[in-house]
Formats: structure tokens, sequence, C-alpha cells
């Protein structure tokens, strides 16, 4: 009779301590995980890891005073509610899929979502495991209008820069290096002569006091716009 209460006692302690160890490590994944992690029920997050707050800049507090839906862009609210209560409702749905939210300074963030049903207090819930892809969208975007520009003809360009195609701050560097291994001062401009890039290689006088006045800044830029109109007359290197 001893024996057995020592045994189940014994047990008990064990199990303890296991779930305990077992806890404990979920939590130290929960807090520390470099993804936002959040549980969404009846319509409010109920539950989140300081990466959420991180990533969105709003409070515990803040969660849990307003539906989640409020912290999603206005145009993509529609679409995740409804992904949302079809989820619940045990329908087939995109593991992952993205859309915009609001951070609390105001800025709007891409950001892909990764969700399954779990069951918490009792109730059915949504985990969700959330990424920041901004800067993947943003580079994607950049890329699409890069190919656009690249396809279109030469006089249908309209709307697409200079800074569409190239990193200025890379062409400066180009020009820089390109200027100094010459010795030639380089400059370049849009048609109408405003600089594009900072001068390299410029004299004292023309970088530090004819570009510092107003008129002649103006005279220069339209001395650049007439050197760098394209000329027919002149040698061209074509392709064989």
């Amino acid at each position: 009779m001893v024996d057995r209460f020592e045994w189940r006692s014994s047990t008990f302690d064990k199990i303890k301590k296991s779930r305990y160890e077992s806890e404990e490590k979920y939590r130290l994944l929960f807090e520390h995980t470099g993804e936002s992690l959040f549980v969404a029920q009846d319509g409010q997050i109920v539950f989140h890891n300081p990466r959420t707050t991180e990533l969105t800049g709003y409070s515990t507090e803040e969660f849990q005073s307003k539906p989640f839906f409020y912290f999603i862009h206005e145009d993509d609210r529609e679409m995740v509610m409804d992904y949302h209560v079809r989820r619940l409702r045990g329908e087939e749905l995109p593991e992952r899929y993205a859309f915009r939210i609001i951070h609390k300074n105001g800025s709007l963030l891409w950001a892909e979502l990764n969700a399954v049903i779990i069951q918490w207090n009792g109730k059915p819930a949504v985990l969700c495991f959330m990424s920041d892809i901004t800067e993947q969208r943003q580079a994607e975007a950049v890329m699409k209008k890069n190919l656009s520009a690249l396809t279109q003809p030469m006089d249908s360009t309209e709307g697409i820069g200079f800074e569409d195609l190239f990193n200025p701050a890379e062409i400066q560097r180009l020009q820089d290096e390109f200027s100094w291994a010459t010795s030639v001062a380089s400059i370049i401009t849009r048609p109408d002569g405003t600089p594009i890039t900072k001068p390299s290689n410029f004299s004292r006088l023309c970088r530090g006091i004819i570009r510092k006045t107003e008129k002649g800044l103006i005279n220069c830029c339209k001395s650049d716009a007439i050197l760098g109109r394209p000329n027919p007359d002149c040698r061209q290197i074509k392709p064989a």
C-alpha cells in the first residue's frame, strides 16, 4: 500500500516536472523566436509574443482593447476577416498569405501570415506566425518597374526616372572613380540639365563659386543640357 502510494507520488512529481520543463521550453521558444506569434480569438488578439510588439509598435493593452482588423490596412481587412472566419469553420485555405498592416507610427508594413487552428482556453482559435516582408515587396515592386521600363519603347518611358533603373549611390561611386582615374570632370543630369549626381572632379571655381550662386547654377544647367543633347552627326559605336 505504502509502496503504491510512493510510486504514484513519485510518478506525479515526474509528470509535473516534465510538464513544467516542456512549458518552459515552449515559453522560451515563444518569447525569443524571430517571428511574430499571436493567438486570434473572437476577433481579438488574446495572446502574443514580444516580437509582435516590436514589429507593429502596439502594446498588449492596445491589442486587447481593439479588434484585430483595426491593425490591418483597410483594403485588406475584408480578405483577412474572410480567411479568419472560414478557417475557424474548418474550410481549406492557403496556409500562407500576405497583407498590409498599419504600424503604430502610421507607416505600412507588408506581412506574411501562416495560420493554424488550435484550442485556446477550451475554445477554437487561430495561432498565427507572422513575418515582415516589407523589404521583399518593395524590392519586387522596384524590379517590376525596372522590367517595365526596360521593355518599353524608348519614346514611351513617361513616369520612369533614372532612379527607378539605377542605384544613385552606386552610380555616384562609379562616376567618382571614373572621374579621378581619367581626370575628367563628370556629372550626370536630366535632359533639362538638372543634376542627378554630384559633380566629380570639378574645379574649385566651378564647384565652390559658380555653382553656388543661383544665376551660375542656372547657366551651368543650361550648358549641361546642351552638351547632353544627342548629336546624329557624331561618330556612333554600334555592335558588329
